[in-house]
């Protein structure tokens, strides 16, 4: 047991002079300290980190609201020429109810010229057939006239030649 005892202190004293030693460019300062010592190196160099990401954030967050600014008064325009549009399609909403006015306006005139000349057909139809009637009459006066014709030839031929009118 002497003998680990010995090594126990021997260990020992290899540790204080290792913490005494130069290391990691810091001279007389322990481990701990030292480890203390970079932690407050790594802790300033991460503040500086977030320092510079929050300064680029920021950055980036104006650039950005400078743009959606930009961006939204665009839209703002659009919104505006599409209301003129609308204003517009309105109006050639109502030029197009007045010519479908003038159209069923002209629809209407079309339908009484239509019913004019249907009267004026029946009217024709009517006078066709009172000149068909006509004609039927005149068949038969014609027919009677042949009678008479052939009648006053028949008497004629019977009557002596010296009585010609």
């Amino acid at each position: 047991m002497v003998d680990l005892e010995a090594k126990y202190f021997d260990l020992e004293r290899r540790v204080q002079k290792l913490e005494a030693a130069k290391l990691s460019g810091v001279p007389n300062l322990s481990v701990a300290d030292r480890i203390d010592t970079l932690h407050d190196r790594v802790t300033q160099v991460q503040n500086n980190v977030n320092a510079r990401i929050t300064k680029e954030a920021q950055s980036i967050r104006a650039e950005m609201k400078a743009g959606f600014a930009t961006v939204n008064e665009r839209f703002e325009q659009i919104d505006k020429r599409f209301e003129r549009i609308d204003g517009r399609f309105e109006q050639v909403d109502k030029r197009f109810e007045q010519i479908d006015s003038r159209f069923e306006q002209v629809d209407k005139r079309f339908e009484q010229i239509d019913s004019r000349f249907e009267q004026i057909d029946k009217r024709f139809e009517r006078i066709d057939s009172r000149f068909e009637q006509v004609d039927r009459r005149f068949e038969q006066v014609d027919t009677q006239l042949d009678g008479l014709r052939t009648l006053l030839m028949r008497i004629d031929a019977k009557l002596p030649d010296s009585q010609v009118n």
